[in-house]
């Protein structure tokens, strides 16, 4: 049997967690914005076992005090976009690269209007000999989409029962992938960007499939992500450029 995912040990660990929690331990738990001067800030909590503030974007650091009997959890999410894209590549024990290729093989700056490419994404480990779920973001230029392989499949894929049974996951077939030499454990198409997720190693990972010019401009070319879910310490991405979708070309 195929053991539970990530999501279901937290779950897990959560009830275990409430079993032994005192009912007053929410009203002895406070958390502190401290800014760049070091003034603090008491953040307004619900009163849960689990409760969730915002804190200001200036904060330099988080105070937490609480019932010392008992271990307290915190995680801290963000969620927006950058206001100025990296130009630069970071690799903080991976690896990834990202490029567009003509039918040669040979990479491109101009594309005509209409045409297929080749998207090339290399990925590797670069601190371990292997890193697992490892999420990848492929953000699309405007005016691109991506090609799917066999695209009649999805009728019969879609009307299938949603779930994670090991008859499901036997059924799964990746329609994107046109070259390579890794093999992903999903993949996630959508308008803008394609997600893939899987294990990487040492030895440098290759995915291609196929994205289609659709409009004709000079786009930016977004870098590309990639992450371990797990360790989000274990990041990296490329560098930004441009690209040319010339209309005159078709």
């Amino acid at each position: 049997m195929r053991p539970p995912p990530y999501p279901a040990y937290l779950l897990l660990a959560f009830d275990a967690y409430l079993d032994v929690l005192p009912p007053e331990i929410a009203q002895k738990l406070s958390i502190a914005a401290i800014d760049g001067s070091g003034q603090r800030k008491l953040l307004p909590l619900p009163q849960n076992f689990a409760p969730r503030a915002s804190f200001p974007a200036d904060t330099a650091a988080l105070e937490f005090a609480g019932d010392g009997s008992i271990p307290l959890y915190y995680a801290v999410a963000e969620a927006g976009f950058d206001l100025q894209p990296p130009t630069a590549e970071r690799r903080d024990g991976l690896e990834i690269i990202r490029s567009y290729l003509d039918d040669d093989g040979k990479p491109l700056d101009k594309i005509p209007l209409g045409a297929e490419v080749t998207a090339l994404i290399r990925v590797r480990s670069i601190d371990r000999e292997s890193i697992a779920n490892v999420a990848i973001v492929d953000l699309l230029p405007g005016g691109f989409e991506a090609v799917l392989q066999n695209p009649s499949e999805k009728a019969q894929t879609d009307s299938e029962e949603d779930g994670e049974s090991e008859e499901n996951f036997a059924r799964w077939r990746d329609r994107l992938k046109t070259g390579g030499n890794w093999t992903v454990d999903y993949v996630d198409v959508r308008e803008d960007r394609v997600l893939l997720y899987g294990t990487v190693g040492t030895g440098m990972a290759e995915y291609r499939y196929r994205a289609k010019a659709t409009v004709g401009s000079v786009f930016n070319v977004p870098t590309v992500y990639a992450e371990a879910m797990y360790v989000p310490t274990l990041r990296a991405h490329s560098g930004a450029s441009t690209v040319r979708v010339d209309q005159n070309d078709r």
